[in-house]
Parts: C-alpha cells; sequence; structure tokens
C-alpha cells in the first residue's frame, strides 16, 4: 500500500528513544548530541514550512493584505529577472516561493477545510451532501464507495466522526475482502451517499430515487 508512512511512524517514535539513550550514554560531554539537534532541527525545517499543499504562511495568497501590492511586485520582479539567468535554480525553489504566494495558511483555514487541501475540486459537493442528509429525517445512510474513495469527510461533516451519532452509516455492495462478512444484519438503508463512477449499473438502485447530484457524490433516497 502507499501510505506506509502511518505504519512506520511507530517505528520511528520508538527509534527516537534508542538513539537518544546511545547519545546519552556515550557522549555525554561530548560536543557532538548538541551538533546532531541542531542539524535536526535545521533538516527538518523545509517539510514544516514549504509544504505547498499545506502552507503555514501564505503571505501573498489572495486574499492577503500583500497580494498585488507594490512590495509584492518589486521583489517578485527582482526575484524572477534574477533566477532566468539560473533555469535550474528555479525549478529548485518553486517549492520555497510556494510558501508565499500559493495555498492557504493551515494557521487560518476552517478544520473541515484542510481535509480537502490535498484535492479540493469535491469539497462543495460534499459539503452540499452532507448539509442535505443532515436535514433529511433518514438515519439509515449507506456508503457506496470504491475502495480508494475519500470517505473520513463524510463522518466528520456528518458529526459521527468523534462519538456515536443518531444516524447509523455503513457501507453496502462491498466487494474486497469484507464482503465475506455477513451484511444481513445492516438494515435496508433510507439513504445512500454514492461515489463509484459505476453506480448506474447497480440494479437494486432501481428502488431508489436521486435527490441530489454533482461530480463527486450522489444520493439516493428509497422510494416508500
Amino acid at each position: 500500500q502507499p501510505w506506509s508512512g502511518r505504519l512506520q511512524t511507530p517505528i520511528f517514535i520508538f527509534g527516537c528513544i534508542l538513539i537518544g539513550f546511545v547519545f546519552d550514554y556515550f557522549f555525554k560531554k561530548d560536543l557532538l548530541p548538541s551538533l546532531v539537534i541542531v542539524f535536526l532541527l535545521l533538516a527538518s525545517t523545509p517539510y514544516l514550512f514549504l509544504n505547498s499543499n499545506r502552507p503555514l504562511l501564505p503571505v501573498w495568497e489572495d486574499d492577503s493584505v500583500f497580494h498585488d501590492t507594490p512590495l509584492e511586485r518589486s521583489i517578485l520582479t527582482g526575484i524572477n529577472q534574477k533566477l532566468e539567468e539560473f533555469p535550474g535554480l528555479s525549478k529548485n525553489l518553486d517549492s520555497f516561493f510556494s510558501l508565499f504566494y500559493e495555498g492557504r495558511s493551515v494557521l487560518l483555514t476552517e478544520r473541515r477545510e484542510l481535509y480537502f487541501l490535498g484535492n479540493f475540486e469535491p469539497y462543495w459537493s460534499y459539503v452540499a451532501a452532507c448539509h442535505f442528509v443532515r436535514n433529511d429525517p433518514s438515519q439509515n445512510i449507506g456508503l457506496l464507495m470504491d475502495n480508494n474513495d475519500w470517505e473520513y469527510p463524510l463522518w466528520v461533516l456528518l458529526n459521527q466522526h468523534a462519538s456515536p451519532g443518531s444516524r447509523h452509516l455503513y457501507h453496502i455492495q462491498v466487494e474486497d475482502i469484507s464482503a465475506d462478512l455477513s451484511q444481513d444484519l445492516n438494515p435496508i438503508p433510507e439513504l445512500i451517499l454514492v461515489t463509484r463512477a459505476d453506480y448506474q449499473n447497480i440494479s437494486f438502485l432501481a428502488e431508489y430515487e436521486q435527490v441530489y447530484t454533482s461530480s463527486s457524490i450522489q444520493i439516493m433516497k428509497l422510494i416508500k
């Protein structure tokens, strides 16, 4: 799977304890531990400040007080003229400039929007779909999704992510190894949130009417 970072994190955390113990045991009166700490702090700076998807300080974003000011234009013009002489360097500095005039600050962005910073296109579709569900009396909500569809924001936007709520969300038409589990205990869903691209070919949806549609998510409601 491509998301191995979350599996490696515990190893890195326990590794820090081991490395700290070794340095404390063998280099108590040496300058080496301090040099290593300074080096690691400097090495971690790009990952903290130069993340183009989640920048800390996009000070020249469209809604910033610095946007399209003489200061911005003079600085950017001067930098671009200098970089024209070094095309290779210009390419390597793209991530650095993204800190100042691309993206939105994670410090000022609403938390629910942060889930979509990697791909903001489906945000408004998800918000509108979940608004419809919250205002509908249906309690049993089926999720008809592909294996890698963006599911977690649905739980967040429906206020189901932190504690049990009144609505019952569950997957239907599962096609991976979880399909071996019995689905008979789940009630017939009154609403179905659909993100699968081939949902038109699913026969049982003939019992449902489409009450919301968008490019990212559809809502089907049981015909009573």
